[in-house]
């Protein structure tokens, strides 16, 4: 991904925020199942990729790595041929592993790094709180100390 990512862009300031589709990343570490023959199948992926998940009528609602979301953040509307693209694995260390190469390639010392994703979040704090503690980005940090929704200060 890194590669990828060097070869499209540039140059990156100091200070950048770079954002990052979780799907990209989950491709670059070869989460891919292909040729799901039927919806059974693919509920068996979604509950082996969730921590916990409870059916609804519209989707499984999974716990997956702390954070709620639908399908087990399981993504088949990208995926031609019937197969299914899984949420990423160790998205904390990827994306500090990237910052440490990209900022070593641009000769920069601050860098963002911000994997985003679609997900069912109980509240918008805690997408903040995600956000931020993947990111290292301060000005989303000061915003999560504030108390938010529900009256919960959220804490990174």
């Amino acid at each position: 991904m890194a590669d990828f990512i060097i070869g499209e862009i540039p140059t990156l300031k100091n200070g950048s925020i770079l954002v990052v589709t979780s799907k990209i990343v989950a491709l670059s570490q070869g989460r891919i199942v292909d040729n799901i023959k039927n919806r059974r199948e693919k509920e068996e992926w979604i509950k082996k990729e969730s921590d916990k998940f409870y059916e609804t009528k519209w989707c499984y609602l999974c716990l997956k790595d702390g954070h709620w979301c639908a399908n087990g953040g399981i993504d088949e509307s990208n995926m031609a041929s019937g197969g299914l693209i899984l949420w990423p694995e160790k998205n904390y260390e990827e994306a500090e592993n990237l910052r440490k190469i990209l900022t070593k390639h641009y000769k920069i010392k601050e860098l963002g790094i911000l994997f985003t994703d679609s997900r069912i979040f109980s509240s918008a704090c805690r997408s903040y709180r995600s956000s931020a503690r993947l990111c290292r980005i301060q000005g989303a940090q000061k915003l999560c100390r504030r108390k938010r929704y529900f009256r919960q200060k959220v804490q990174i």
